[in-house]
């Protein structure tokens, strides 16, 4: 039985290259306005180059995405639900599970016509760029005290920030390098799956990249971004134990100058770099009301404990915790001063789809998540596993972010239940 939609199809290599090229720039297109209100400008671009793959006519396989499919099904069928049992429902809710859909929609044409081949070439070289700008930017900093822009398009930013405030804030506390985006953990979430390629090779080939390994992962640390330096560690950890599950013993010179290289590195990183106690201290030392670790991890798990049993069940809705919160006068110990909506709404990705979808949600998120682990190997099966992990401390579940790494792990998917034959996907 084929599991796929007829489409007529056609090669559309170069719009299929197109698509690959907005996919691997969303990271950093996210974060500018399109003109459109509401609308970001890789979404924007995303919307458009997807409508011409779509236009050019293909056969689309749902096979990949299915456990993301019925993740979105249940999700909006728990959220109708629950806006029903509420009585109500909010013109936010129903914006944010419209972008969600347009996000699996996303991802589930890149599971169709992603250039793998294409996107390595492009993420390696913009992986590389990227953090050599960032190893500039605190070099700059530290020697004139002038911050390298890390604006690079006309378009006005998604969340209004600028050089002024990143000098006083530098000032005041410590300079914080984050290359071409407006947060160091943005840059560490794009950087990951390059230090992770780059340890198992960029071209399918179990071949470490050395300078790629020393020049991501030194950029991380300079971001201070916590995230960042704990999942790269995280990394590189997983990647020496597939190493010595494999019996291979670091028996060349430049294994041996990367092992002890990696070795020098923690260890100073830990006992004298201020970069690795600022990250250690935001992980231990921001457990407080209104901090943002303290918001984006622990305050998720504290609103679903304080939510009545039928949306412990059922969940909230899809986009509406800040709403439930706000009209059930629900507060918890981590909560920011700041009673905006937007401090509401504040939570790591895993907890929101808790909250969001109730426990029935939660179980098909964790049914994805095993699915991204058991189907995947190598590369992929890392960045699977690091984006697993990076939900529990970045509200990524909900953001084109998904689309960004989605697409990446499900170029890499061997799903035990399909069987790949002249370009058709056929269920066994």
């Amino acid at each position: 039985m084929s599991a796929t939609i007829g489409l007529k199809q056609k090669s559309g290599y170069s719009t299929y290259k197109l698509y690959t090229l907005i996919l691997v720039l969303s990271p950093i297109l996210r974060q500018y306005k399109s003109g459109i209100p509401g609308v970001t400008l890789a979404e924007l671009t995303l919307g458009i180059t997807s409508l011409l793959v779509f236009g050019k006519g293909f056969k689309i396989s749902l096979n990949k995405a299915l456990p993301l499919i019925y993740l979105w099904f249940i999700g909006v069928f728990l959220s109708l639900n629950s806006y029903f049992f509420q009585q109500g429902i909010y013109f936010e809710s129903v914006s944010r599970l419209i972008r969600f859909s347009f996000y699996v929609f996303l991802v589930v044409i890149a599971t169709n016509c992603f250039q793998l081949s294409y996107a390595l070439k492009i993420l390696k070289i913009l992986s590389i760029a990227v953090s050599i700008y960032i190893i500039g930017q605190t070099i700059v900093y530290n020697i004139l005290g002038v911050i390298l822009p890390f604006k690079i398009l006309l378009f006005p930013l998604w969340n209004d920030i600028d050089t002024g405030y990143m000098l006083n804030f530098a000032s005041k506390y410590y300079f914080r390098p984050s290359g071409v985006f407006v947060e160091p953990g943005y840059a560490a979430q794009f950087l990951l799956p390059s230090l992770a390629f780059s340890l198992f090779g960029w071209r399918n080939e179990e071949k470490v990249d050395y300078k790629c390994v020393v020049l991501i992962f030194t950029a991380m640390i300079l971001t201070t971004s916590a995230q960042g330096i704990f999942l790269g560690m995280f990394v590189l950890g997983v990647f020496l134990m597939y190493k010595i599950r494999k019996n291979e013993k670091f028996t060349g010179v430049y294994e041996k100058l990367l092992l002890i290289a990696l070795i020098l590195i923690l260890l100073v990183a830990f006992f004298s770099l201020d970069y690795i106690q600022l990250a250690i201290n935001k992980v231990t030392g921001e457990v407080r009301a209104g901090s943002s670790f303290a918001l984006r991890v622990y305050r998720g798990f504290a609103v679903f404990a304080q939510l009545p049993v039928i949306y412990k069940i059922v969940g909230v809705g899809h986009g509406n915790m800040g709403n439930f919160v706000l009209a059930n006068d629900i507060i918890t110990k981590y909560d920011s001063a700041k009673t905006t909506l937007d401090f509401a709404d504040y939570s790591s990705g895993l907890s929101t789809v808790l909250v969001s979808y109730g426990i029935i949600g939660f179980l098909f998120l964790i049914a994805m998540y095993i699915s991204l682990v058991r189907n995947t190997k190598g590369a992929f099966r890392l960045i699977g596993m690091t984006f697993i992990i990076m939900s529990f401390v970045a509200n990524i579940s909900f953001s084109v972010l998904i689309v960004f790494y989605l697409s990446l792990i499900y170029s890499g998917y061997t799903d035990r239940n399909v069987k790949l034959h002249n370009s058709k996907v056929v269920l066994l």
